[in-house]
């Protein structure tokens, strides 16, 4: 697993990676993972620039095998520095790519050099950036804190109950439509009548059917 080091002095998050394995921050049942080229880092190096292109994707499988979809598209091997996992993958993904483009216009980060040099210029998941200052935006943003995750959690469980109940009502009215529409059949009963008298057919129809 690739180191994490904190800097207090520099206030800097640093990891260092590990082609193999990675640090696993946060939790949740998805997944935002950062990725990297080996050539993009080394380049960035040699001319001395503060930052490379840097991939910020999500899934709600394993890395592994969202990046094996991938492959045939992929120069080299992706160094994977660490992986965020959580419970709204869209939401963070979003959050970390706005904050990276945001800093890159704010610091004249420009797709110039990668465009000459490697005939590419990103995309929507790609960003000008490094590693550290993606984990940085994640921890500030409390995606790394197990409190926040728990919180989204119960969030989205609270809603998945709510719709839960909101389909068994649905289920429930439809029964009982079907019960009235019968009866009514049955008995001559025109279907156009009140709410409340709809009640009424409904606990008739209800009785009559315990009775056969």
């Amino acid at each position: 697993m690739g180191r994490l080091i904190w800097e207090p002095d520099k206030k800097i998050i640093y990891v260092e990676p590990d082609p193999e394995k990675y640090p696993v921050f946060g939790c949740g049942k998805e997944t935002v993972y950062v990725y990297y080229y080996t050539t993009y880092k080394l380049f960035a190096e040699q001319n001395n620039i503060g930052y490379f292109p840097c991939k910020i994707g999500k899934t709600v499988n394993t890395v592994e095998q969202r990046l094996k979809e991938q492959q045939v598209a992929m120069p080299e091997a992706p160094i994977i520095p660490f992986i965020i996992n959580c419970y709204s993958s869209t939401d963070l993904e979003f959050k970390l790519q706005e904050s990276m483009n945001k800093k890159a216009e704010e610091k004249n980060r420009t797709w110039e050099t990668w465009l000459s040099n490697y005939n590419t210029d990103g995309g929507a998941d790609w960003v000008l950036a490094t590693p550290e200052e993606i984990l940085i935006v994640a921890k500030k943003a409390g995606y790394l804190s197990k409190t926040y995750n728990d919180r989204i959690e119960k969030k989205i469980n609270l809603n998945n109950l709510k719709i839960e109940k909101e389909n068994e009502a649905y289920r429930v009215y439809l029964e009982d439509n079907e019960i009235i529409k019968e009866y009514c059949k049955k008995h001559g009963i025109s279907t156009q009548i009140t709410n409340g008298e709809l009640n009424k057919i409904l606990k008739l129809a209800k009785n009559e059917m315990l009775k056969d």
